[in-house]
């Protein structure tokens, strides 16, 4: 992957992938892939040993994160 310098702002930045090609793009998004699986399989792993290891945490934290969700859905139904 070719590294260009380093953007000093948002708009910088904005501006240096306005500036990518169709081709450029392909190249890294190919170069990042094998990265992309590694951090895949890390965060299987992870969660399969944390729901091995305290199966009713797992449970409680994702009725919680759930129940969030909820909230927030609801939150913004009334908003309408």
């Amino acid at each position: 992957m070719s590294k260009g310098p380093i953007p000093k702002s948002i708009s910088e930045a904005i501006e240096q992938l306005e500036n990518l090609s169709l081709e450029n793009l392909e190249q890294i998004v190919d170069d990042l892939r094998p990265h992309v699986k590694e951090v895949e399989e890390k965060a299987r792993k992870v969660a399969k040993e944390a729901i091995d290891e305290k199966p009713l945490m797992t449970l409680g934290l994702t009725a919680l994160v759930f129940f969030l969700i909820g909230l927030l859905l609801a939150q913004t139904g009334k908003r309408k």
